[in-house]
């Protein structure tokens, strides 16, 4: 993402968006078929899911609207920002964050 202001519905668009290349290649070969053409899609997925749990504070009701890492990481907090305990609810809520995503995409490319 280029610098700027995202609104949350933005960035959960564009999660879906990314997802759409592995979600089409389930959908037209089956999931047995898929190939590691979506790996960088998968990537940015993941970063920006991760910094819209971490950075962003989208995940109030379970983290808090607190920043848990800065742009950089957890390097900008010292070596760890977050306990053990909170890196592992940072981690469930990303896996939500797509899997609502995937659920979007794959809802939306069965149409």
């Amino acid at each position: 993402l280029e610098s700027g202001l995202y609104s949350k519905r933005y960035l959960q668009g564009q999660l879906a968006v990314a997802l759409g290349g592995r979600v089409a290649e389930e959908l037209v070969f089956g999931e047995e078929e898929v190939t590691t053409g979506a790996s960088n899609d998968l990537q940015q997925v993941r970063n920006i899911a991760r910094r819209m749990v971490a950075q962003w504070g989208y995940s109030k009701n379970k983290l808090g609207a607190t920043s848990w890492e800065s742009p950089e990481g957890n390097g900008g907090f010292g070596p760890q920002a977050a306990s053990p305990e909170t890196e592992r609810m940072i981690d469930e809520e990303v896996k939500l964050l797509v899997a609502d995503a995937y659920k979007v995409c794959k809802d939306t490319l069965s149409k």
